[in-house]
């Protein structure tokens, strides 16, 4: 069930270049978000911008009745979100959207990040192992970033005992290359059982392309947490439609709102542009 409601800023502070970590107090949010879930932020009670802002849910503590958000400053909305202080209020509703599916206890499942697409596989991985679904050896995470400094999530991935792949376009730090590069290495040898393996993953859309080709070729399960803006956030203003595969013949399609039938969906559905 969403709420809104207004939520407390706990903490704020920054983790790396232009990335923010905020952890926010509110209680009814952090005992009710899933994996996948996300909240709808007013950023600014001037009114400009006007709409709220998406952003996923990347950590909770039910007991304290807080939960996280990372985000990266590109405009007015997270401009103005970046300068809030510990004590300002804001208004938001949540927690909207469904969540990923919960993988069988044989699966090996792979989470595959790129940027600030890291929040909601890092609430999935650590509910999994929270819920006693998967043990951390079961449990693969590649993460991208364009450079070490980036890499705002390693020290916490960590703590998880996952097995931990990094990845940057400049080489920094682990993998040199995309971090679809290095999930498709892994892939294509032999270290991997593929009939096992269940795969999950956000991040831009480029990176979302090539994943769903590397699903399709090796015929790989996989959901998507998609990115986009969401204007309302709740389905009426149609402005985050997506098209999926129809299901009345090959060239037909249907439009899906991500904020209202997602953001989570089986890769293989997406529809994508060129």
């Amino acid at each position: 069930m969403p709420y809104q409601l207004d939520a407390t800023v706990a903490a704020i502070r920054s983790i790396a270049p232009s990335l923010f970590r905020m952890t926010l107090h509110c209680p009814a949010i952090a005992r009710s978000s899933l994996p996948g879930n996300f909240v709808h932020i007013l950023t600014s009670k001037a009114g400009e911008p006007f709409w709220r802002r998406a952003y996923s849910v990347h950590d909770v503590n039910t007991t304290e009745g807080i939960f996280e958000i990372i985000f990266k400053v590109v405009g007015r909305g997270t401009s103005s979100l970046s300068r809030m202080k510990k004590g300002d209020m804001l208004n938001l509703l949540g927690p909207l959207g469904n969540s990923f599916t919960p993988p069988h206890k044989k699966n090996i499942v792979a989470l595959v990040a790129g940027g600030v697409g890291v929040p909601p596989l890092h609430f999935f991985a650590k509910t999994l192992l929270q819920k006693k679904k998967l043990p951390p050896r079961n449990i693969l995470f590649y993460v991208g970033m364009r450079t070490r400094s980036e890499h705002f999530d390693l020290p916490e991935l960590w703590r998880m005992r996952v097995n931990l792949f990094p990845a940057t376009d400049d080489g920094s730090f682990g993998y040199r290359g995309l971090v679809t590069s290095c999930f498709k290495e892994a892939i294509q040898s032999t270290s991997l059982a593929l009939d096992d393996l269940k795969v999950y993953t956000c991040g831009p859309e480029e990176m979302l392309k090539e994943m769903a080709r590397l699903s399709a070729k090796y015929n790989i399960p996989c959901e998507a947490s998609l990115e986009t803006a969401m204007p309302c956030g709740i389905g009426a203003c149609m402005g985050c439609t997506v098209k999926v595969k129809g299901t009345q013949g090959h060239e037909s399609f249907d439009l899906k709102r991500v904020c209202k039938n997602g953001p989570v969906f089986p890769l293989e559905e997406i529809i994508w542009h060129d």
